[in-house]
C-alpha cells in the first residue's frame, strides 16, 4: 500500500464509502417498512379490541337479586345486588361457596344486618356495599323479570346496568338527571387531577331532567347540568338514588343510607314494585313505582304524608294524563311525577 496517500489506498477508501452509503440506504428503506407494518398491526389490534368490547357490552346480561335476612325465619329483604355465580368451586377468600352464591351488594335497606361470612373489614351489610360477598342460596330471590320491557326499557341493550337517579344537591326531592355510577373510590382522580374525596361518587350523566341545575363541582367547561350530558361528574353520594336498586354495579361506599330515605324511612323492608291505581276509582293502572316510606311524619313536597298513605317513587308511566292524589304547584298529573316521589293512598296500591 505504501506510506501516505497512494493510488491503491484511495481506490479502496472510495469503494468502502460507496458500500457504506448503499447499506445506509437499505437500512432506511427497511426502517420505513417496519414502521408501516407496526402502524398496521396497531390499527388492527385496536379494531379487534373495540369489536370485542362492543360485543361483550351488548351481550352482557345483569341478573338482579334480593338478599333476605339469613338470621330470620321471615322473608325480610335487607339488601339488593347483582347475582354473580353459584358455582360450588367459586372461592371468596380461598373458601369455596358450597351451598351459597356470590353477589355484589348494590343497595342496603338494613345496614346493621350481619353478613353470612364476616371478615376483618366486612361484618355487616352496610360495610359490604360494592363488594362481592357470599350469601346462602336459599336466602336469595333472583329477579326473573330482568328483561321485562315494562320494568326496564333498556334491558338487553348496551346501556349501563347501574342506573341511578341524581338528586339536586341543594333542593330536596328534585331529580335533575339520570345516569350510572362509575366509582366511589375517594382516591379516584377527576379530569382536573383532583381526587374525588370522601362521601362523593363519580357518575356519568345519561339523561337530563333539569338542565339549569347547578353542578356540585363546576369547572370552566361545565357549570350547569345541561353541560354535563354524557360526561363524568362528581356528585355527593347522599344525593344519589336508585332508579332500580337491583340493577346497580359494584360500588365502594354506602350511598343507600341517605338516598331517597329508602333505608331510613321504610317501615316494612318490602321493596317490591307496586301498581298505582287511579285515585278516582276507575281501576285503571296509571303508573308503577316503589314505596320509599309509610311514615306519616315524612314529607312529600314539604307536606306531611299522613295516615293510610305511602311515599311512592314513580318509575314507569301508564297513563300520564291521570291526576295525582295530592297535586301541587309542580306536579298536577302522573306524567309530571316521573322520576320523583308522590303521596298515594294505600288502598290504591297493588303488588305487581
Amino acid at each position: 500500500m505504501g506510506r501516505g496517500v497512494t493510488a491503491t489506498k484511495r481506490a479502496f477508501l472510495q469503494a468502502r464509502d460507496a458500500h457504506v452509503q448503499k447499506l445506509e440506504a437499505q437500512q432506511a428503506i427497511l426502517i420505513n417498512r417496519i414502521n408501516d407494518l407496526q402502524n398496521e398491526v396497531c390499527g388492527l389490534a385496536k379494531g379487534n379490541k373495540s369489536d370485542d368490547v362492543s360485543i361483550s357490552e351488548t351481550s352482557k346480561v345483569v341478573t338482579r337479586c334480593q338478599l333476605l335476612d339469613w338470621c330470620s325465619n321471615e322473608d325480610i329483604i335487607v339488601g339488593e345486588g347483582e347475582f354473580c355465580s353459584a358455582e360450588r368451586t367459586y372461592k371468596i377468600g380461598r373458601i369455596p361457596l358450597k351451598n351459597a352464591a356470590v353477589v355484589i351488594v348494590n343497595f342496603v335497606s338494613k345496614e346493621d344486618a350481619p353478613v353470612w361470612r364476616p371478615t376483618a373489614t366486612i361484618f355487616s351489610l352496610g360495610n359490604a356495599m360494592g363488594t362481592k360477598i357470599p350469601w346462602p342460596s336459599n336466602k336469595i330471590i333472583v329477579d326473573n323479570a330482568v328483561n321485562s320491557p315494562t320494568e326496564n326499557h333498556t334491558a338487553g341493550s348496551s346501556a349501563p346496568p347501574d342506573r341511578i337517579l341524581i338528586f339536586d344537591w341543594n333542593v330536596e326531592d328534585l331529580i335533575v338527571a339520570e345516569g350510572h355510577l362509575i366509582s366511589s373510590d375517594p382516591k379516584e382522580l377527576l379530569a382536573n387531577n383532583i381526587p374525588l374525596g370522601p362521601n362523593a361518587a363519580l357518575v356519568k350523566v345519561d339523561k337530563i331532567f333539569h338542565k339549569d341545575a347547578y353542578l356540585w363541582r363546576p369547572t370552566s367547561e361545565m357549570i350547569l347540568m345541561g353541560d354535563a350530558l354524557h360526561e363524568l361528574i362528581p356528585w355527593p353520594i347522599q344525593r344519589i338514588g336508585y332508579s332500580n336498586p337491583s340493577t346497580l354495579s359494584p360500588k365502594e361506599s354506602s350511598p343507600a343510607s341517605a338516598s331517597c330515605s329508602m333505608a331510613k324511612t321504610t317501615k316494612s323492608n318490602d321493596q317490591r314494585k307496586r301498581l298505582l291505581l287511579d285515585c278516582n276509582g276507575s281501576g285503571e293502572i296509571v303508573a308503577e313505582g316503589r314505596i320509599c316510606s309509610t311514615n306519616p311524619e315524612d314529607k312529600v313536597h314539604f307536606v306531611p304524608l299522613g295516615p293510610d298513605a305511602s311515599k311512592v317513587w314513580v318509575q314507569v308511566l301508564k297513563i300520564g294524563s291521570a291526576k295525582v292524589w295530592r297535586p301541587n304547584s309542580e306536579v298536577h298529573f302522573v306524567g309530571d311525577a316521573l322520576g320523583t316521589t308522590v303521596a298515594w293512598p294505600n288502598d290504591r296500591l297493588r303488588f305487581m
